[in-house]
């Protein structure tokens, strides 16, 4: 505390622990509520990308590392195709792509999988108008989890390490949860599927569950209005930079 003038946090738990320390800190709020939203409404964003009103549409994220998305697309995609055989609707999928991630990558490890057949890809500014057309999705743990958030899409939290990373990260931290939505409200909000957890079988389950339980949709929209309120205060970038001027005065 002795070294730090003042810290500027972005989660409203942040300023809690710092403060405890005697850090002086304060919370300015989060810069993706600034930039994460979506006018349209769900059909109108479905009728944007292509897609009748009458589909279930289910967003893949598999990361935004090329470590994460090879971890994490293959069972994504098992789980995908899986959940679209024993839907009761006819589903659709997008896959989400970060800038940083070639389209090889991508190929390489959907090579001769039955979800090319079914899959929009989407990068950049359409990820938002994507997430706004889906009725699910299934999201490696990250700062994508905010974003569902912010746009209101339901979703499952996924997330796969190396089993000596997960193993050292078990024994050097006692988390609850990974997902940055549960950490915030302290509760499991949203479901979690976690190492062994990350198979075709349970992913399967997790999406079927959101576009045929509403009544676990609905309970999830309750957590995510809790989140709203306490990050979508609008201008973050300009709270930490008057607070940075007030400080160098």
């Amino acid at each position: 505390a002795a070294l730090v003038d003042k810290m500027l946090v972005v989660f409203p738990f942040e300023e809690e622990l710092y403060r405890a320390e005697g850090v002086d800190v304060e919370f300015v709020g989060h810069p993706l509520a600034d930039t994460t939203f979506c006018d349209l409404t769900l059909k109108e964003a479905k009728a944007e990308l292509g897609f009748k009103h009458t589909v279930s549409v289910v967003s893949i994220l598999p990361g935004s590392r090329v470590e994460e998305v090879t971890n994490m697309l293959p069972p994504m995609a098992d789980g995908a195709v899986l959940a679209g055989e024993y839907s009761r609707w006819v589903v659709k999928f997008i896959l989400h792509a970060a800038d940083n991630i070639d389209d090889s990558l991508i190929d390489e490890l959907l090579k001769d999988h039955r979800l090319k057949n079914n899959l929009m890809i989407v990068r950049g500014k359409t990820r938002l108008t994507a997430l706004r057309a889906s009725d699910a999705a299934i999201i490696t743990s990250g700062t994508a989890t905010l974003e569902a958030v912010l746009i209101g899409t339901p979703m499952a939290i996924c997330y796969k390490l190396s089993f000596v990373t997960y193993a050292i990260a078990r024994f050097l931290l006692r988390i609850k949860y990974i997902g940055l939505p549960n950490i915030i409200l302290n509760r499991g909000c949203i479901d979690e599927l976690w190492q062994h957890r990350v198979n075709e079988k349970e992913i399967s389950e997790e999406i079927l569950k959101l576009l045929e339980a509403p009544n676990e949709v609905e309970h999830m929209m309750e957590g995510y209005k809790e989140i709203q309120k306490s990050l979508a205060e609008p201008g973050a970038s300009k709270k930490a930079a008057t607070a940075v001027c007030a400080l160098i005065r």
